[in-house]
Parts: C-alpha cells; sequence; structure tokens
C-alpha cells in the first residue's frame, strides 16, 4: 500500500483576492455549517484509518470556529505533518492554541508581502504589520514548524523580507504572480520579475533556507511532505474532501463536484478525469522535474539527444542517475519540462 496523504478544502472566504483561481467564494459563509457536516460526511464515507499527511486548505480555513475545527478532526485519522493554512487577520491565540492541542503542527500563513502598497494593489486585508504578529503569535502558541507563503512580480518594488521573520518560519512558498486574462493587474517587465525571483532566493540562502521545489523553500529537515507527496505520483497517492478536491488513488486521478449546492446536499460527486496509459510518466517527469531531486534517468531512454543539448545548456546535469534542472534551468523550467515530455 502507498503512503496515503489527505487535502480538506475550506471553500469560504471574507474576501475573495482577484489573483485567486481556487474555488472558493466571499459570500456563502452563511453555508459553513452545513459545508461542515457534509464534509465530514465524506470523510466518514471514505473511512481512512492510516494517513501521513493532511492539509486543510481553502480558501480561508482560519475561518472556522473551534467547534467546526474539532468536527472535523473527529473523522480524521493521525498524521504526523498536519498543516492548516491561515490568514494573518483571521487567527486568535485561542484558535492557534486549539489547532495545536487537536494534533496541528505546522501553519501555512498567507502573508503574500510585508509591503503594505503591494497588499493592497493584490487585495489582501491585512497589513504588513499584522503579517508579523501573526507569524510571532503562531510561535508563541507552540508552532514550530510555520511557512509563509508570497507573490512577487506585482509592482517592480524590491522585495521586503523583514529580518525578523526568519527567527520564527522554516518554511517558503514563493511564487510569481500569474496574470490571466480578466485579472485586474498590469505585469511588470520580464527582467524585473526575474531580478525579484532571484532577490528572494537570495535572501532565503543567506538566511539558511534551501530549494527544494521550483518555488518551495525550507530550513534542513522542513521540506513540506504533504507537498513532496504530490510531486511523487509513483510512490504517493492521495484523497482530497470537500468541493473542488482532487485526489488521485490507484493510477485513477478524481475530481469533487465544484457546485457548492449539490457538495450540501451531502452528494459529493466524484469524477474519474480521463487519463492515458502514459500519464502517469509524464506527469512524473513534471512534477519531478520541479523539485531539486529531478527525475530517475529510466524516464528519459528515448530523449538522450535532448538531454545531451539541455547539458550543454547547463539547463540539466545528471547525478547518482537522476536527471535535475540546475539553478540556471529553474528559470526555463516550463521549456525543459515541455522537451523532455
Amino acid at each position: 500500500m502507498k503512503p496515503l496523504s489527505i487535502y480538506i478544502h475550506i471553500p469560504f472566504c471574507k474576501h475573495k483576492c482577484a489573483y485567486c483561481d481556487f474555488v472558493s467564494f466571499d459570500n456563502r459563509t452563511d453555508k459553513t455549517s452545513g459545508y461542515v457536516d457534509a464534509l465530514c460526511a465524506e470523510i466518514k464515507d471514505a473511512g481512512i484509518k492510516t494517513a501521513e499527511t493532511i492539509f486543510i486548505g481553502g480558501g480561508t480555513p482560519s475561518l472556522l470556529t473551534n467547534t467546526q475545527m474539532s468536527k472535523i478532526f473527529t473523522y480524521l485519522p493521525k498524521a504526523s505533518e498536519i498543516t492548516v493554512e491561515a490568514n494573518p487577520n483571521s487567527v486568535t491565540a485561542a484558535k492557534l492554541r486549539h489547532w495545536f492541542s487537536l494534533g496541528i503542527n505546522r501553519i501555512s500563513i498567507g502573508v503574500q508581502s510585508f509591503n503594505d502598497e503591494v497588499l493592497k494593489t493584490l487585495g489582501r486585508t491585512h497589513t504588513a504589520e499584522q503579517a508579523l504578529k501573526s507569524i510571532k503569535l503562531a510561535c508563541e502558541c507552540g508552532f514550530r514548524n510555520i511557512n509563509i507563503d508570497l507573490i512577487h512580480s506585482v509592482t517592480t518594488k524590491p522585495v521586503q523580507i523583514p529580518s525578523e521573520v526568519f527567527k520564527y518560519i522554516t518554511h517558503v512558498s514563493a511564487y510569481c504572480l500569474i496574470i490571466e486574462q480578466g485579472k485586474p493587474f498590469k505585469p511588470i517587465p520580464e527582467s524585473a520579475s526575474l531580478d525579484q525571483q532571484k532577490q528572494i532566493e537570495l535572501i532565503l540562502a543567506i538566511n539558511g533556507f534551501e530549494k527544494y521545489e521550483v518555488s518551495n523553500f525550507a530550513r534542513k529537515g522542513f521540506q513540506c511532505r504533504h507537498n513532496l507527496a504530490y510531486w511523487q505520483p509513483q510512490t504517493h497517492e492521495y484523497i482530497g474532501f470537500g468541493l473542488a478536491a482532487h485526489s488521485f488513488i490507484n493510477g485513477k486521478r478524481i475530481s469533487n463536484t465544484e457546485n457548492l449546492d449539490a457538495y450540501l446536499s451531502l452528494r459529493a460527486e466524484r469524477n474519474n478525469l480521463p487519463r492515458t496509459p502514459g500519464d502517469l510518466s509524464a506527469e512524473t517527469i513534471m512534477l519531478g522535474l520541479r523539485t531539486t531531486r529531478g527525475v530517475e534517468v529510466e524516464y528519459f531512454k528515448n530523449k538522450s539527444a535532448e538531454i545531451k543539448f539541455l547539458k550543454e545548456l547547463k539547463l540539466v546535469t545528471e547525478c547518482d542517475g537522476r536527471i535535475a534542472a540546475t539553478s540556471k534551468g529553474f528559470y526555463v523550467l516550463n521549456l525543459i519540462i515541455e522537451k523532455l515530455t
């Protein structure tokens, strides 16, 4: 039996950010109680006895009351890594201590930026000061594994990360703002975006964080095990509960309904996503190349010419029977993946 991870989706927010593409709502919080009931029914029906990791994401899971969070945990197995996402302005000492008592041992705080102007551009409802306070508070309440999410390339201003933050955090997820059609953002020059990405990587390296995936950095021993499960489809499986949650079980990808009213009717409609025999191999390459560990050479038997070419450009390297992107290669990773799949 492969190691199993659990994802739980909480689709409610006080304010939905303009850049967010996740299934979430800022005008349906009156449905939270019914949603928790439906979620618990779905988890109970699955009857899962063991899991390696659990991740509660959203949306804004920190909007749940302590009673609602406790109810969900009634039906969950124990796990060695349990993460909950939180917004800086929706966490309190009482909530954090309650989560810790439930066995939650990792918190992911949606900071996005320590620049108030950038936060305003993103449509965030917290300030940089609130973000720093929430990080400190999480530490004071017992958390020793704290991630912060950051978004760069929002404006041309240099990235700011207060040095004090590094006293508390163990992990950083740093993403480039993706501007899609209909989104109210103006793209900054590509050179400025690349400079910001390099700046973040340098700041994190100086403070003891190692890059282990294209957008993820951790202190030694604090890589997110839940994320690693997603990136290793050959050896790990996961099951998603809640609206629009996805699962990967027995080689099949499954998605839950995105219709909130249908989900609330306690009919968690699961749909098998179409797959071909070659999908798992392609996914292993695509996901594995996102990590610094890379992918086993055996997956590239028919790509020897492409591998040679990429090596000559110093975009990939081969070590211990694995192909991985170099530091230079990570900046053009999508092109590398396209060439090798």
